[in-house]
């Protein structure tokens, strides 16, 4: 199984809804690899096409049949790669993920933010306001200052650059996604309150594609942040539904 995650985030960002899902599934072994240019791969140049992006992972992704699952621009990463491997993709689950060709820019990314977002971004070198900026972005839960603590010092472990920044936004701009499901095993995880991106993004996809839709009533838009016990329980209910 793969996971892949959204823009600038790691696989540290994600070990709740990891560890959550390894215990849903342990019979499966499950992979969340650095996209170029984040975490163990902070160094690298980010290519600014999904398509590319893909084809970098797939260079080191172990052979065989797969489970993907993305989330944001992870969930277009999924999809692509699901696009590309039709015939060893076994799932695929998008969460909180939006496509060129179903939704218009001001819903994959909300205007009503624009303020945080900018500040997030001239905030940049300042690693504690920008991270604290972007969990206001994402996630719903309450302020927690050691959650923050903690993302300071992966950004300082292993610092994201505004040129990944740029090239990843680039690359989630330009993707338009297949007419169709990449897969015919496919479903749609939502945040009714995700704040970054609008839920109709997510929504739109489903319907085009004719795919299952589950929602949760509280999350943000890092869904694996807010809610990781049951995103792991959705996928792990698909997979298993599908293996």
């Amino acid at each position: 199984m793969i996971v892949l995650r959204g823009l600038s985030r790691e696989a540290a960002h994600a070990e709740a809804f990891l560890q959550a899902l390894r215990n849903a599934l342990p019979n499966h072994t499950v992979h969340c690899p650095d996209l170029p240019g984040t975490g163990q791969r902070f160094q690298e140049r980010s290519p600014n096409r999904v398509e590319a992006i893909v084809s970098e992972l797939r260079r080191t992704a172990p052979e065989g049949n797969k489970h993907l699952v993305g989330i944001s621009l992870g969930g277009m990463i999924a999809c692509e790669w699901a696009r590309q491997t039709a015939t060893e993709t076994r799932s695929l689950t998008m969460v909180n993920a939006s496509l060129r060709r179903y939704s218009f820019f001001w819903q994959r990314l909300r205007w009503q933010q624009a303020a945080r977002i900018i500040s997030a971004l001239w905030h940049w070198r300042n690693v504690e306001k920008r991270e604290r900026r972007i969990m206001a972005l994402v996630s719903n839960l309450p302020f927690d200052a050691e959650r923050l603590r903690q993302w300071v010092a992966i950004q300082r472990a292993r610092p994201v650059s505004w040129q990944t920044i740029s090239r990843q936004m680039q690359a989630a701009a330009h993707y338009a996604g297949p007419i169709n499901a990449p897969c015919p095993n496919t479903q749609v995880l939502i945040s009714r309150q995700d704040k970054l991106v609008s839920p109709a993004c997510s929504e739109q996809i489903a319907a085009a594609w004719r795919v299952p839709a589950h929602y949760h009533p509280e999350g943000g838009h890092d869904l694996f942040l807010d809610a990781p016990s049951w995103a792991a329980r959705q996928v792990a209910d698909w997979i298993l539904h599908h293996n």
